[in-house]
């Protein structure tokens, strides 16, 4: 109780010193350091798996672990985490902006910490930038939640949470930000970019003090180009936006298939198996795989050649783009897998990852034919990295400003534009759909700022109660007399214990009552027929516009507890929508 006095007390302190402002300033820079605690224990956890998890395991034999996390996460998810196991990703984030006013579950902000770590730790081949973009985002939504914040500002506090998340996993500050503005959020306004701002230079600060160590290992990189490179960014931008489209499709696909196995345990065993049979003939499909990059950076592609092609009679010239090739095409499998078996991780690092591979082929091949153009390998990978995750995902920007953040290339920054917006161009000329869309594409057609606005209105506050009734054994004489007084032309036909029967339009009586020897006969029980649909007095109006859409109806009934409230019209839906927009652009 005591707890309780204080934490009331705390709170009220913070919301009157000085304005709404300054607390969501303060609010910001601690989602974004609590965020950055979470990436800095997802990446300690990472460590002791791999260490003393799977660190004795003979190389030739880890095939056999990624069954394993699979199985660990799908176990806990449905066993400890329960709340927590069918949210995945940026997808179901933005579902929650949209559908749940920005309320997201406590549980997720500890739950994908560990089966992420658990999957990823024992080889899954999934990214863990997805789930610490979950983590961060549930820490926003409940930090607004703890602060009783409306949707606006838990909106705001969940692209807080994301864009600290990845500034903190990648040392990328500026990209955290992008990313959350880019795919997160759903509007775009100074007062929204000075906060996110600074939670994502929180958690980028706290990363780099305590654990400073890239996720690349670099060494001095040549990244230099010419002009005469332009054709071949071009190019490669193209070829970029195809895979991104492979990518894309290859999850759905997978997702479907999946879907068909009902036993969770089956599923997972399955994913598993198969997971393991790509990691046991491409050993770098092992985890996330940015250690393969890092070699291909410091190293050669020679590098990353199964251990029974290093020592073939046949030349190198003919295995290297032909694995590279294998790794462009099973990487996005590989993830795919291990995400719709039940495994945790996202696209992101995956994405990532393929673009490296296709710069690196796109390489050897332009090389072999075209050696006088001198293309650099790092340049490449770089510029392929920042193609497929622009396409992927759909964030050009995120795609351009990540590459440059994390290995320091500011330099080609006008190729990584290049390379970022025709990849994204080219995958959305042929489909317009991102990666955490359903394959059935965007569920209704408005922007996200209004879908997000959409459901935070209370459908009962636009109920019209102001409604002339009818009851059943009304004849038409009466029901005459009640229209003639009345400025509807939709009436309810509703029992004595408020139940609703039925709906009489002014269509309905117009047909009978200019006819004198009805009027004591007809009752209104013969002329009312059933409404098309019904709405929910708790029901969001992102539905309640569907059922307008299917019936084709301007006004619709509510009920609420299995007894008539009120109308509904679209009409007042759309206008209050409108005046919520407008009032919604700024917070502050």
């Amino acid at each position: 109780m005591k707890q309780t006095k204080i934490y009331q007390y705390a709170l009220k302190w913070l919301q009157r010193s000085g304005g709404p402002y300054q607390l969501v300033i303060g609010l910001s820079v601690a989602i974004g350091l609590l965020s950055g605690i979470a990436a800095i224990v997802l990446k300690s956890f990472i460590h002791y798996i791999e260490a003393y998890g799977v660190g004795f395991i003979p190389s030739y034999q880890l095939f056999l672990t990624p069954i394993t996390g699979i199985l660990l996460a799908v176990l806990l998810n449905q066993t400890v985490f329960k709340k927590a196991g069918l949210f995945h990703g940026v997808g179901d984030i933005i579902v929650s902006i949209i559908r749940k006013s920005g309320i997201m579950d406590f549980h997720l902000v500890y739950a994908k910490l560990i089966t992420s770590a658990i999957t990823v730790g024992f080889g899954g081949s999934s990214g863990l930038e997805s789930p610490i973009v979950v983590t961060g985002s549930a820490i926003g939504s409940n930090v607004g939640r703890l602060f009783k914040m409306d949707v606006n500002y838990r909106v705001l506090f969940i692209g807080c949470g994301a864009a600290a998340g990845i500034a903190a996993i990648f040392n990328a500050p500026i990209a955290g930000v992008v990313f959350a503005m880019e795919v997160i959020m759903p509007r775009f306004t100074a007062t929204y970019f000075i906060p996110t701002l600074l939670a994502s230079a929180s958690g980028a600060l706290l990363v780099t003090v305590f654990s400073p160590r890239s996720i690349f290992s670099i060494a001095h990189l040549d990244l230099t180009y010419a002009y005469n490179h332009l054709p071949f960014i071009v190019l490669l931008g193209v070829a970029g936006g195809f895979v991104s489209l492979y990518f894309t499709y290859s999850s759905w696909v997978l997702k479907s298939w999946f879907l068909k196995i009902r036993n969770v345990y089956q599923k997972a065993i399955t994913g598993g198996v198969l997971l393991g049979i790509l990691i046991f003939c491409f050993p770098r499909l092992y985890g996330e795989g940015y250690v393969g990059i890092s070699m291909l950076f410091n190293k050669s592609g020679i590098e990353l050649l199964p251990p029974f092609l290093k020592d073939s009679p046949y030349s190198l010239d003919l295995w290297l783009p032909l694995v590279f090739a294998a790794l462009l095409l099973l990487k996005p499998l590989a993830a795919n897998i291990t995400i719709h078996a039940g495994g945790e991780g996202g696209n992101f690092a995956p994405s990532f990852i393929t673009g490296g591979y296709l710069g690196y082929l796109f390489f050897i091949l332009a090389d072999h034919f075209f050696p006088s153009v001198g293309l650099s390998a790092p340049v490449c990978i770089l510029l392929g990295m920042s193609s497929v995750l622009s396409g992927v995902m759909h964030a050009p920007l995120t795609g351009i400003f990540l590459v440059a953040e994390i290995t320091g290339s500011y330099s080609l920054l006008v190729p990584l534009m290049l390379v970022s917006a025709i990849a994204f161009l080219t995958k959305y000329r042929i489909d317009k759909r991102p990666i955490h869309f359903d394959r059935e594409g965007a569920p209704y057609d408005l922007s996200r700022q209004e879908l997000a606005t959409l459901d935070a209105i209370d459908l009962m506050g636009l109920t019209d109660k102001d409604y002339s009734v009818f009851k059943p054994d009304y004849t038409l004489k009466e029901m005459v007399d009640i229209v003639s007084k009345s400025r509807r032309n939709f009436f309810p036909v509703i029992s004595d214990d408020q139940i609703l029967l039925g709906v009489i339009t002014l269509d309905d009586l117009r047909s009978v009552m200019f006819n004198p020897e009805q009027h004591s006969n007809l009752r209104a029980k013969n002329l009312m027929h059933l409404p098309p649909d019904y709405l929910e007095y708790n029901e969001g109006l992102f539905s309640a516009l569907e059922k307008f859409d299917r019936t084709n109806y301007w006004n619709l009934p509510v009920l609420k507890d299995g007894k008539f409230a009120g109308f509904v019209s679209k009409s007042t839906i759309l206008d209050r929508l409108r005046k919520e927009i407008d009032r919604s652009r700024e917070i502050f």
